[in-house]
């Protein structure tokens, strides 16, 4: 695949999410419930014995989910969004700590700009 269209499904993947996601499910069923048909007809199950059955051979959905994410390249942004959501909540949990640390910066780059001025 060339780097263009590479970069084109990344930007498409990141812009439609949901879209994506909503694929992904549907790819999945469809494969889960390919499975039970076929276990239905090859081992005379019903259709809930069959579904289970699938399921279990399958394992966790939320597997094959990470590795399509991860095949598009979304790992490091999910990462990176989880990381900063984490931080948000880390600052907003400690309003003394931010704001300590937040009026250093100014005073610290207050000092660099007065230097540069002199």
């Amino acid at each position: 695949m060339k780097i263009s269209a590479r970069i084109r499904a990344f930007i498409r993947t990141v812009l439609y999410r949901d879209r994506f996601e909503s694929e992904m499910d549907d790819e999945l069923r469809f494969h889960l419930e390919a499975r039970a048909d076929d276990l239905m007809n090859r081992r005379n199950l019903s259709a809930t014995d069959a579904m289970r059955l699938a399921r279990i051979e399958f394992g966790a959905l939320d597997k094959y989910k990470e590795q399509g994410r991860q095949a598009r390249g979304l790992q490091w942004l999910d990462q990176l969004t989880a990381d900063v959501r984490f931080a948000v909540r880390q600052l907003r949990a400690a309003p003394a700590f931010t704001g300590d640390h937040l009026d250093a910066g100014d005073r610290h780059w207050g000092q660099h700009s007065r230097l540069r001025a002199a």
